[in-house]
């Protein structure tokens, strides 16, 4: 398996994997609701810890509107480089039989 390469920032600040799924689970869904019913945490939540993830990695990744939440740039980048490693942790927490 190669070496995931984490952006910087990643590193440097406490950006954990939570944060990850939850931003995953928004964007995927394009609301906060339907992400915390697909992960089954509460919408206080969901909201507090992109709001948490947008502080450490100092953009704002969602455009939030009354009929729905969309990716900003910056929010599609941070997109493609999260995916690799949520993936790699699903495999290890999983195994290969789910991914």
């Amino acid at each position: 398996m190669e070496p995931i390469h984490l952006p910087t920032y990643m590193l440097q600040r406490k950006v954990e994997l939570r944060h990850l799924r939850y931003f995953v689970a928004v964007s995927e869904s394009g609301s906060f609701r339907a992400a915390a019913d697909r992960i089954h945490v509460t919408q206080a939540a969901i909201t507090r810890q992109i709001h948490d993830l947008e502080a450490l990695v100092e953009a704002r990744l969602l455009q939030r509107t009354a009929i729905g939440v969309y990716l900003t740039p910056a929010g599609e980048a941070f997109l493609g480089k999260v995916n690799t490693p949520i993936a790699v942790a699903t495999r290890v927490v999983w195994g290969q039989q789910f991914c």
